[in-house]
């Protein structure tokens, strides 16, 4: 499940074609917010929070922390995902049972591994055996990729290129396998910055004063990313 939702400060002028696009595009809910002032600074983060919870079903319950927003605010564009899947084969519970999970080369720690025999989507290279399972459905899928003995994670990562990915993707074929999986929750354990990862991708200006150029969604104040 993904919602969208965008808070604007009530007395900023929005140009009408950036609303259509977020609307129509995006599928996002539209609100005007007063941002100024501490109350209702913390008003706003708690009627974010708020949101959050419903359209996620209690399980992203903090998107926005205390303090994440400041008398400068003029917009903020929401975004929750929340993914709940089920196999299109189940593990079965009787045979979930504790084995060693190696965190590292060092650290080792037992966990409940989910054990099943299947036939599964499969490749192996000399860097690491991938298998992938779809979810119910078959829209979805996801690959798990085990380093081979004589490589560490941290090595198979490191040259993890997205035309690397692609090769051994490719390679995956029907195949038997006999399958243990640690059993997992996939969550984000603190705030995200994702400042370092845009500028990578070619948009320090949007964070720069004076020098992002967001006219498209209002001309009345310089905006920018923080």
């Amino acid at each position: 499940m993904i919602a969208n939702q965008l808070l604007i400060e009530r007395e900023l002028p929005v140009e009408e074609a950036f609303l259509d696009v977020v609307t129509k595009q995006y599928g996002a809910g539209v609100e005007a917010i007063d941002f100024g002032g501490p109350a209702n600074l913390r008003a706003a983060i708690a009627r974010i929070n708020s949101w959050a919870r419903r359209r996620t079903n209690e399980h992203v319950r903090e998107l926005v922390p205390p303090g994440g927003l400041d008398s400068y605010t003029q917009l903020a564009a929401l975004n929750a995902v929340y993914f709940r899947g089920k196999w299109e084969e189940p593990f079965e519970s009787r045979h979930t049972h504790p084995a060693p999970f190696h965190v590292d080369e060092q650290a080792v720690v037992t966990v409940p591994f989910m054990g099943k025999q299947l036939e599964a989507a499969y490749a192996r290279s000399g860097e690491a055996s991938l298998v992938e399972l779809p979810f119910r459905g078959q829209e979805l899928s996801m690959v798990f990729l085990l380093p081979a003995t004589t490589r560490t994670l941290e090595k198979v990562v490191e040259g993890l290129e997205p035309t690397v990915l692609s090769t051994w993707l490719d390679r995956l074929e029907p195949r038997r396998v006999c399958l243990m999986i640690p059993r997992f929750d996939i969550a984000a354990s603190r705030p995200i910055d994702l400042r370092p990862q845009l500028e990578a991708l070619g948009m320090p200006v949007a964070f720069m004063p004076n020098k992002a150029d967001f006219s498209g969604i209002s001309g009345a104040v310089q905006l920018r990313l923080d």
